[in-house]
């Protein structure tokens, strides 16, 4: 369903004129479209204007001149009622009449797009009154509203293409940034994968209560010392998280401090279960305008609601939102990940890659993959006892590897301990980034 929605008199001069003088500025000057390409015929609000700017975007298109000779030789043939209803070759000569110059034809189109924009968003208005009146359930109505407003909004008049020149510059200011790479706050983790880097997807994946969930907010945690963290809990709620966040660090400051410590974390708890992409980028949206936003948390990828015929489909839909939203709000999104039995078939039960739950897709869409593994889950008396390792199998920015952690079951912390095992590949040439140890909160 889509609302109809009528403008005030002035609003409608206004806009004519802003494409009457698009329109003009192309009879005199074809060339003046390559500055205009991004703009459609369904963004003007009159349809004599939207009809003939039509007409002359696809003429030029194809590479044929569109001047008034040959418009008027063309719609006289193919649409002659149509154009002599709205004025035949006297609007054509008019439009070219009233512009006194073309240089500022962006600023005539990016007028047209945001009166389209505005009109589209206040058609919203009168379906979702439609819905209410008609009993739709909130929910509903809230993720059909945004959805259509992310719609609107992702439409941009920006070039989508851009020149090397461009791009190197930017490469070099962002690898000159001291945010480019974010820390986890796991000294050994820091150093083999270069932190987190913005605009990424990273999926932390394990069986159940090898520790992924806990070292997603380790990381969260130490992140929102300094820069505000969205967390989405979809498994646990707001106080379970606090009451572990309490716990571990009470055992090494005391109550009183711990309290202080935790209560001036930037950290923003969300633990609605059963959430979909839409409603976590609206939340982020929201987040970013009140607080800013400089991680987001999703925890867990299975326990969201997807769209497809099958799980796999629903999973592949999920990994590639949470991409997009991760590249859309510029910072890192990490997403839990659950790990299928497989890997509890084999005599190494390290993960891999293929152990991946439900999708292949998320392999795809991840910027780097971590799998959390416990040796004592498997094996009781091993001398690895107390020893977690985090294998990073993926990492578009940074190195991959395996690296050992001490985990400490009692407060559900991963902690660096000298002497932890790293190890990469043998042909591994990645620069350590964060060479100086320095001690860490966490």
């Amino acid at each position: 369903m889509v609302g109809t929605y009528e403008i005030n008199e002035e609003t409608q001069k206004r806009l004519h004129l802003c494409e009457t003088t698009v329109i003009g500025s192309l009879l005199i000057d074809n060339d003046c479209f390559q500055n205009i390409e991004d703009l459609d015929a369904d963004d003007f609000y009159r349809f004599d204007n939207r009809f003939i700017f039509g007409e002359i975007r696809t003429k030029i298109a194809a590479g044929e001149l569109a001047d008034i000779a040959t418009l008027f030789d063309d719609l006289s043939v193919r649409h002659s009622e149509t154009f002599e209803r709205i004025g035949g070759i006297k609007f054509l000569v008019d439009a070219k009449e009233c512009v006194n110059t073309t240089k500022n034809i962006r600023i005539w189109a990016d007028t047209i797009q945001t009166a389209a924009k505005l009109r589209k968003m206040a058609a919203i208005s009168v379906d979702m009154n439609h819905l209410i009146q008609t009993g739709t359930k909130l929910e509903t109505i809230a993720e059909t509203v945004d959805k259509r407003m992310i719609e609107i909004l992702n439409t941009t008049s920006q070039n989508e293409t851009t020149a090397m020149a461009t791009a190197i510059a930017t490469a070099v200011d962002w690898e000159d940034l001291d945010r480019k790479h974010i820390r986890t706050g796991l000294r050994d983790l820091d150093r083999m994968m270069s932190g987190l880097v913005d605009g990424n997807l990273v999926i932390i994946a394990g069986r159940p209560s090898s520790g992924k969930s806990s070292l997603a907010m380790q990381i969260a945690e130490h992140i929102a010392q300094e820069d505000p963290v969205l967390v989405f809990s979809l498994e646990m709620s707001c106080r379970e998280l606090a009451t572990r966040g309490l716990r571990y660090h009470e055992s090494v400051v005391g109550r009183s401090e711990a309290v202080r410590h935790l209560s001036n974390l930037q950290l923003f708890i969300n633990d609605r279960g059963g959430l979909s992409i839409n409603h976590i980028r609206s939340q982020c949206r929201k987040m970013q305008h009140q607080h800013g936003l400089s991680l987001v948390v999703v925890d867990y990828l299975q326990l969201m609601i997807g769209e497809g015929d099958n799980r796999n489909q629903e999973i592949g839909f999920l990994s590639r939102g949470l991409k997009g939203i991760a590249k859309e709000f510029d910072v890192p999104v990490i997403a839990l990940s659950q790990l299928s039995r497989k890997c509890e078939e084999r005599m190494d039960k390290r993960p891999l890659m293929s152990d991946l739950r439900d999708s292949g897709e998320i392999e795809q869409d991840a910027d780097a993959i971590l799998f959390v593994y416990r040796e004592d889950m498997y094996q009781q008396g091993t001398d690895l006892t107390g020893i977690a390792e985090i294998i990073c199998r993926k990492n578009r920015n940074g190195g991959v590897g395996d690296i050992q952690c001490r985990w400490d079951g009692t407060v559900t912390r991963f902690l660096d301990f000298d002497g932890a095992k790293i190890t990469r590949p043998q042909n591994s040439k990645v620069k350590d980034i964060f060479q100086k140890r320095e001690p860490c909160f966490f």
